[in-house]
């Protein structure tokens, strides 16, 4: 009998707890605390892009034993779709798409030490918040105090963990399904470790440094965005399209989650790189009156 996907989340939220009140004994400060918390975040993130880059490319994968033909089984890709005779409105038969069919017991675990660190670093963050604020405070105040600070943060933790904790569910009855699309996402805490540098070099120097600017916008592209276009593109090869044509014929659900992560993603890079370029553009400027 399998252990349980929650054992495994359970013991990963708290293993991350000791680490974390380890790394600061009491008395701490909120400052260490928090310096810690990111480390630890920078940590867990390269843990998880390299176990899911390997699982991707190494581990074995199988198919439900209720394919019909040795052909479907091993995902051999369709005959190819003519986007011009085929109506949009067609729905794809995903029945044998190893990227949505396919399972892994080392996907599980993965996803499962995903969702039991999301759970350690809410409970941390929501604990930080509180310790943020002066007497007289309530613990059961702490959402609120989270929600304020870090309005993003405190929304992208409860989404990811409401999601993550429905796919334990499914794990939990052997239904699981699209476990490479989920593990190719986890790849985008590969700009993590490069976030809390620049963080850490601000912290350090009291400014922000450019090479670590750079790399953690080329970075974030590169996973954010090359994630994406990786399960579009693996997609659509097994129904012989592109991936912007595989894109197309999605249902509207999966077509409209996939526009608002890109969308959302987008909007954050282009911030990003505005604040990099205006800060240099001030740079020249102060460099050269001097």
């Amino acid at each position: 009998m399998k252990p349980s996907p929650w054992t495994t989340v359970v013991l990963t939220a708290a293993s991350y707890a000791l680490i974390l009140r380890a790394l600061s004994p009491a008395p701490t400060t909120l400052a260490t605390l928090r310096s810690n918390n990111r480390k630890l975040s920078a940590t867990h993130s390269t843990i998880t892009t390299t176990l899911a880059l390997y699982c991707l490319r190494y581990s074995s994968w199988d198919l439900p034993d209720s394919t019909p033909s040795p052909s479907a089984s091993q995902g051999s890709p369709k005959q190819p779709i003519d986007p011009s005779t085929t109506p949009r409105t067609t729905h794809l038969d995903d029945s044998h798409n190893p990227l949505i069919q396919s399972r892994s017991t080392f996907a599980n675990y993965i996803t499962s030490f995903e969702t039991g660190y999301i759970i350690h670093d809410i409970l941390a963050l929501l604990y930080s918040s509180y310790l943020s604020r002066s007497l007289p405070r309530s613990l059961l105040r702490a959402p609120a105090y989270l929600a304020q600070d870090a309005p993003i943060f405190f929304a992208h933790h409860v989404a990811l963990i409401a999601s993550l904790g429905l796919l334990q569910t499914y794990i939990a009855k052997g239904r699981e399904k699209g476990g490479k699309i989920i593990l190719a996402f986890l790849l985008m805490n590969a700009s993590n470790p490069l976030l809390h540098a620049r963080w850490f070099v601000r912290q350090r120097t009291g400014r922000a440094d450019k090479r670590v600017d750079v790399a953690f916008a080329a970075v974030f592209a590169a996973s954010r965005f090359g994630a994406v276009a990786w399960v579009l593109s693996n997609y659509g090869a097994f129904h012989g399209l592109g991936a912007w044509e595989a894109y197309k014929r999605l249902r509207w659900q999966r077509r409209s989650g996939t526009a608002a992560l890109t969308g959302f993603n987008a909007v954050w890079w282009v911030l990003l790189v505005s604040k990099i370029a205006q800060r240099e553009v001030l740079e020249r400027r102060v460099r050269e009156k001097t």
